[in-house]
């Protein structure tokens, strides 16, 4: 939330993850607004970590939110409330949608950087994005 550190940190993007005015939801209230002065983009996933959320709605824009930030030379925090599960989640789409990661490579690899734990459901969702891109790389092949 501290928007001097983040431009000193040199980033550019910040993906909240659970974007919302709930903190006791486990939610962190920050929005477009609150870093416009410090020229950094926004966007807000309004997740909330528990294993029924439907968060793979929002894989695709998130995913390509990060893209469009590390194609422009851009840097993004990608953030929810502990930053284990839901920004993880979000972390892990990204790569297998934008660089072609299985879903066991994906988590493998966020993992070689910092200690995660998706949750149960946010797994599946992975898993089920897995099987679908799995499914169209095998229609693209034929």
């Amino acid at each position: 939330m501290c928007t001097s550190l983040l431009k000193r940190m040199g980033i550019t993007h910040v993906l909240n993850a659970a974007h919302g005015k709930e903190k006791n939801c486990g939610l962190v209230n920050t929005w477009s607004g609150f870093y416009t002065e410090s020229g950094i983009q926004f966007l807000g996933v309004p997740a909330f970590d528990n294993i029924v959320f439907r968060i793979h709605p929002y894989f695709e824009e998130a995913a390509t939110f990060i893209d469009e930030a590390l194609k422009s030379g851009g840097k993004v925090l990608v953030h929810c409330q502990a930053g284990i599960s839901r920004s993880a989640t979000l972390v892990c789409a990204f790569l297998m949608l934008k660089r072609g990661f299985t879903a066991q490579e994906a988590v493998k690899s966020v993992r070689k950087n910092r200690a995660i734990i998706p949750n149960d459901g946010f797994l599946r969702q992975l898993c089920d994005l897995n099987d679908k891109l799995n499914r169209k790389q095998i229609v693209d092949d034929i």
